[in-house]
């Protein structure tokens, strides 16, 4: 534990110009809150983990999921691709209180990715909608998504995962309302275009579906099954 007085030395090694320039920051656990593109004012209250929540954005697969794990997002829905989301803190299953609070600045759907293997759901999950859709991690956990619209100005409450042995935390997702993209029939890859790539992995994941596979998306786009 740092205590009494200290001096600090930040020692810039980059080229030349104004490249290094800081106002202020803040140790310890009462840091400001954190903005980004779609909420305000995140301010994590779990304080024995909360160093370890970071506020994220550009969302896709091989994105690390928390802020003190080395795994990562495998075969999001496309819809959440580029995305803003928290990185939360794994660990933070352990807490069996409120994990962090912010406002939505914009009318945003919120998304919470639940470890299958927790065996009751959250109670503060109670007003989300359970979706058909899942991911995994790189660790082949796989995560119910959950799903609740939240309009601007309104304040979120992220609780306790609810369980802490046997599962991890849970993730959060957050996209603005009416930004996911409308599909594009014979869009294989999800690439927005029709072209010759889409007819060779719609005839790949025909041939072999388990080792070319098609996300949800793309197999409603082509209207395939195997």
């Amino acid at each position: 534990t740092v205590s009494d007085k200290h001096n600090v030395y930040l020692k810039f090694t980059g080229g030349e110009g104004f490249l290094f320039n800081i106002n202020n920051f803040v140790f310890g656990r009462n840091s400001v809150p954190v903005n980004g593109r779609l909420i305000k004012n995140l301010s994590v209250k779990d304080e024995k983990y909360g160093n370890s929540w970071i506020l994220a954005d550009n969302l896709k697969d091989g994105e690390l999921i928390y802020g003190d794990r080395d795994v990562t997002y495998v075969g999001l829905p496309s819809y959440l691709n580029g995305a803003e989301f928290i990185r939360t803190a794994c660990d933070s299953k352990n807490t069996d209180s409120d994990l962090a609070v912010f406002t939505a600045d914009k009318d945003i759907e919120l998304y919470i990715g639940l470890d299958s293997r927790v065996s009751s759901v959250p109670q503060w999950l109670d007003s989300y909608e359970k979706t058909s859709d899942t991911f995994k991690n790189s660790s082949d956990v796989e995560y119910y998504i959950y799903k609740k619209n939240i309009k601007s100005g309104e304040n979120v409450i992220l609780s306790t995962n609810g369980q802490s042995s046997g599962c991890v935390n849970y993730t959060v997702i957050i996209l603005e309302q009416g930004s996911q993209q409308s599909a594009v029939m014979g869009d294989a890859n999800l690439d927005g275009t029709v072209d010759i790539a889409d007819v060779v992995a719609v005839a790949s994941y025909i041939g072999d579906s388990e080792n070319n596979p098609l996300e949800a998306q793309a197999i409603i786009n082509c209207d395939v099954q195997n």
